[in-house]
């Protein structure tokens, strides 16, 4: 079974943790990646798990996914990256979406998109890999967080994405999430910015909030790309939590390492039509 998942960027957040994955969360603002991860999952004859990527990965993702699927057998799990992972396009969050979804259509096991959502979100918090990619990802094109809860219950706001939107990826650079979280100050900001953009949902506006993020938390040496790049573009910013900058753009752009569409689709909507694929349902080894 092969699934293609969107990613996400994260340009403003606070992070709220909380007791359960009820009361955690990440009011900030997303926006949706498509295409970060292809995800290949096939059968295995043993009781065994084999991870493959085509970067370095946390390979507890794929582990903690098999353990929730529980398949009669083993599973070959296969990544194939459009970013380096780690690098604030919300690669954790998308693998773990599209281990659990590929994974469960490989087997048989007929779950629902949001049993899929709750767990990856579930496994995010538990490995500290990620916090609020799983509910953007999840509801697709660019979000305003709200407040903590499970994908399909946090509240959100939307701002209105026009057609054909590109993020334009320069110097990816990869950063522990954990690493990065621990010690951080400063992010109550987000909150003043949250209802600023309820009242205007802009993207411009967002972006230009963004930037001003990353400059409070101290990204100086990026913050002075994302500034040149925003003059040029609809606007730039930092992906938290990562040191990687980036832009929104209708225009291609030579120097950037990568070009992504803006993906406006459901997670719902993208794996609508997961059941309908016909499987080999016979075990073999890959």
């Amino acid at each position: 079974m092969k699934l293609s998942v969107p990613g996400a960027l994260t340009g403003f957040f606070h992070p709220q943790p909380g007791k359960t994955p009820k009361d955690t969360g990440s009011p900030g603002f997303g926006l949706a990646v498509d295409s970060v991860v292809i995800v290949r999952v096939r059968r295995l004859r043993a009781e065994r798990l084999r991870v493959r990527a085509d970067h370095p990965i946390d390979s507890r993702i794929a582990r903690k996914c098999y353990e929730v699927l529980d398949p009669d057998g083993g599973l070959s799990v296969r990544y194939e990256f459009s970013v380096p992972p780690g690098c604030g396009l919300g690669t954790s969050a998308a693998s773990a979406l599209g281990t659990l979804a590929a994974g469960a259509a490989e087997i048989g096991l007929e779950v629902s998109p949001e049993w899929i959502a709750r767990r990856a979100y579930e496994i995010e918090l538990e490995l500290g890999t990620g916090i609020g990619d799983v509910v953007t990802i999840w509801h697709g094109g660019a979000v305003l967080r709200v407040g903590p809860g499970y994908p399909d219950e946090v509240l959100i706001h939307r701002i209105p994405v026009e057609p054909d939107l590109r993020v334009l990826i320069y110097e990816p650079r990869p950063i522990e999430t954990r690493e990065a979280l621990d010690g951080l100050s400063g992010t109550e900001v987000a909150l003043r910015y949250l209802k600023e953009l309820e009242r205007h949902p802009d993207l411009e506006l967002a972006l230009r909030r963004s930037l001003e993020f990353a400059e409070r938390l101290g990204f100086s040496e990026e913050v002075k790309l994302a500034k040149e790049l925003s003059h040029k573009h609809l606007g730039a910013s930092i992906a938290m939590l990562s040191r990687t900058v980036f832009a929104v753009s209708w225009e291609q752009d030579p120097q950037a390492d990568v070009e992504l569409p803006v993906s406006c689709s459901s997670f719902p909507e993208i794996i609508s039509g997961i059941s309908e694929i016909q499987c080999e349902r016979g075990l073999r080894d890959v």
